[in-house]
């Protein structure tokens, strides 16, 4: 049914028209009227809704301008809209991730802080605010956790407990500040509460390394590839190369080739393989056979 035709069905069956004549033309002409105080009333709803939208499918590095120009035009319609300034933050977040833009990362709290005060009890708000912290921990945009952020990870805790990705968050967070003391409990938790996170796993096993636990990080590496390759996330690779590179350093030559085959038989493009000049331990092989390999892992943060 058309809008016209429904205001006509509405106002033939109100009680105040019920009996009377009316003509078509004063039905028509009041039909008119509601139709467009309707379409007055719902324009600015649509152009906010347009612009978030479009902001969405854009592209955070090339097309950052006309992001910023949709964000700013849906702001205009959505200031007091907790949901939508939470992804207005996000997509600041994804910009300063993809050019480390100072300026972006600045208005990103304040976007991510105002979802927060108008919805306190949504926790994936605080989430995604203290991401943002730790990215930019990691990046040295800034060279400790603001006070409201660390007292985000306290209401984030006590709000939800039984919820992964809150210790997770906080973790990360205490691993960027260098509280690996604190960040490991809070890992083992969310690891405890969500086991098939191979991220997680990953996470934990960076925490044991900065602790020297060599052979519990091992195995959370392991533990977190196993997760990784199932599940298809590129990040398996990089967490091979931290596992080879751990394998080394705790002496066992050869556990670290035989994975370092396996990475190469599954990643070949993806990884730098190079003739050995150097050989791992075990990975020998005779005069005429064919080149012997090693990987060169990427440089890695005790963090």
């Amino acid at each position: 049914m058309q809008l016209q035709e429904l205001f006509l069905f509405v106002l033939l069956n109100t009680p105040m028209f019920v009996g009377c004549r009316v003509s078509k033309r004063s039905i028509s002409d009041h039909s008119n009227r509601l139709i467009a105080h309707h379409e007055m009333s719902a324009a600015p709803i649509v152009a906010g809704r347009v612009a978030r939208a479009h902001a969405q499918r854009l592209s955070v590095k090339d097309d950052w301008p006309r992001i910023e120009a949709d964000i700013s035009e849906a702001l205009k319609y959505s200031d007091d809209d907790a949901l939508y300034l939470d992804k207005a933050g996000i997509r600041n977040s994804e910009r300063y991730n993809a050019t480390n833009e100072r300026e972006t990362y600045e208005r990103g709290p304040f976007l991510l802080e105002e979802a927060h005060r108008l919805d306190p009890f949504n926790p994936y708000f605080l989430i995604h605010r203290i991401a943002l912290e730790t990215t930019a921990l990691q990046r040295a945009t800034i060279k400790k956790a603001s006070k409201t952020v660390s007292d985000m990870n306290l209401i984030v805790l006590a709000m939800d407990r039984n919820n992964a990705a809150v210790h997770e968050s906080v973790a990360r967070l205490k691993w960027a500040e260098g509280k690996f003391d604190e960040a490991l409990p809070l890992i083992e938790r969310g690891n405890a509460l969500r086991p098939t996170q191979g991220r997680s796993r990953v996470l934990e096993g960076d925490i044991r390394r900065a602790l020297n636990d060599g052979s519990g990080a091992i195995h959370a590496y392991r533990r977190g590839l196993a997760l990784l390759l199932d599940s298809g996330d590129p990040e398996s690779i990089a967490t091979q190369h931290k596992l080879i590179l751990l394998l080394s350093e705790a002496g066992s030559y050869q556990t670290a080739a035989d994975e370092a085959r396996r990475l190469i038989a599954r990643a070949p493009a993806r990884i730098g393989v190079h003739p050995a000049r150097n050989r791992l331990p075990g990975n020998e092989q005779p005069r005429g056979s064919q080149a012997s390999f090693c990987i060169r892992p990427p440089t890695q943060s005790r963090r």
